[in-house]
């Protein structure tokens, strides 16, 4: 059995499997299966997965921000629970900055977390000093501005991290 972790640019038909990772992990933001769809091929070039034996194990979605160009927005990242694979998360973000990084400039990687999320900022720490950049933390969306009557959700804190 192959083993071998392959990362690719994702891909409209991959919306089935990234919609599942995203119904079986713990608080991400759930989407429906056609926002992922029309997302992949709207924004096919800044979205990657993580797959073995072709089964996707990981996936990233960002784009480039239309204000900003040279700013690419992280906006979600997750994994199948258990995957047993080191740094993941931050070898698919690794991976998805290369291509950005070959294609056009970039100055500024920006997600926004929930703060409480160590996973997350650990991978922008990591690519902070990966391209020696300087990661700055903004109030950026309250929690009671995200929730609603049927629904809390966290504050979003907006990560910036200037790269050079």
């Amino acid at each position: 059995m192959e083993n071998k972790i392959i990362f690719r640019l994702a891909k409209p038909s991959d919306a089935p499997e990234i919609y599942n990772i995203v119904l079986n992990t713990p608080g991400i933001d759930n989407n429906s299966l056609y926002f992922y769809t029309i997302w992949l091929k709207e924004f096919s070039a800044s979205n990657v997965v993580a797959t073995r034996n072709d089964k996707i194990v990981a996936f990233l979605t960002a784009f480039r921000k239309p204000s900003d160009s040279r700013t690419l927005f992280l906006w979600q990242l997750a994994a199948v629970p258990r995957h047993g694979i080191a740094d993941l998360g931050y070898k698919l973000s690794e991976f998805l900055i290369e291509l950005e990084l070959k294609n056009t400039k970039l100055k500024c990687i920006e997600a926004t977390i929930d703060i409480d999320n160590q996973s997350i900022f650990y991978v922008l720490k990591k690519i902070t000093n990966k391209y020696n950049g300087k990661l700055t933390k903004h109030e950026f969306l309250s929690q009671e501005y995200l929730s609603s009557n049927t629904e809390t959700h966290h504050e979003e804190t907006l990560i910036k991290v200037d790269i050079n």
